[in-house]
């Protein structure tokens, strides 16, 4: 029963440092900052993440938080995730640089659900930022 509980109380963790380490991998972009999971559920932050994705936008320091569903794997033909997070330090670089009116933009609110595979991205199903200076929406959003 002792091995039971312990397993139950280690499998979220787990499972999210695997998402986590699945994510970095498809989409080519290390994540510094400091992993919590969360216990029971199919989530987890990362406290003062920082990241560059693609030299396109990076991110300095901010909280995220990652949902995913392990059963997608047999659905989608990938992993879904859903990333979110508010009052996030982020810079538009090279190309992306030309759709804000500034560099550095403080999002007030940001949500993503992709679905990734070890290709890579496989899907973008929703993306919303919102901020000051950009507003931008796609795709269906439930979160």
């Amino acid at each position: 029963m002792i091995s039971l509980a312990a397993l139950a109380v280690g499998f979220s963790p787990a499972a999210g440092w695997w998402v986590l380490k699945r994510v970095e991998k498809s989409l080519h972009v290390p994540v510094q900052g400091r992993f919590e999971p969360h216990y029971f559920q199919t989530s987890f932050t990362v406290r003062k993440a920082q990241f560059n994705w693609e030299n396109k936008i990076s991110l300095d320091s901010g909280d995220i938080q990652v949902r995913y569903d392990l059963l997608s794997l047999f659905s989608a033909g990938g992993i879904t995730i859903k990333i979110s997070g508010q009052s996030l330090p982020v810079k538009f670089l090279n190309d992306l640089a030309r759709i804000s009116p500034r560099e550095q933009v403080l999002l007030d609110d940001f949500f993503a659900e992709l679905v990734i595979n070890t290709q890579g991205l496989k899907e973008v199903v929703a993306l919303r930022i919102k901020s000051p200076e950009l507003q931008f929406q796609m795709g269906r959003q439930d979160q």
